[in-house]
């Protein structure tokens, strides 16, 4: 009788063992699931990075263009109200000469 309670606590124990052993290989395969997802997650994070980097270094560079851009227009417009006001004077010179007396005309215009 004692053989045969030994023998039903061994075989006891040893359900017991396979359930553990069952449960920690699940386990197992779970953190290594896990662990393969966290690395294609990093790579993936870094890819993210590196195109955010270069989207970036192109941004800068794109607006430094507008800021060379925009400095030119800034002188053209500048250049073009200098031109308004330089013939608004002119003008207003032409208009003068043009209503003095015909005589006086000839002697400014020689």
């Amino acid at each position: 009788m004692e053989l045969q309670t030994a023998l039903a606590n061994t075989t006891d124990e040893n359900q017991q063992i396979l359930g553990d052993m069952s449960q920690k290989t699940e386990q197992c395969l779970y953190l290594t699931e896990l662990n393969k997802l966290r690395l294609s997650s990093s790579v993936s994070v870094d890819n993210i990075r590196n195109g955010m980097t270069g989207s970036a270094t192109t941004l800068v560079q794109h607006r430094d263009t507008f800021q060379s851009s925009q400095q030119l227009f800034d002188q053209i417009i500048n250049k073009f109200f200098a031109t308004i006001q330089s013939s608004k004077k002119l003008r207003l010179v032409l208009k003068k000469r043009l209503s003095l007396p015909l005589t006086l005309k000839r002697h400014r215009w020689n």
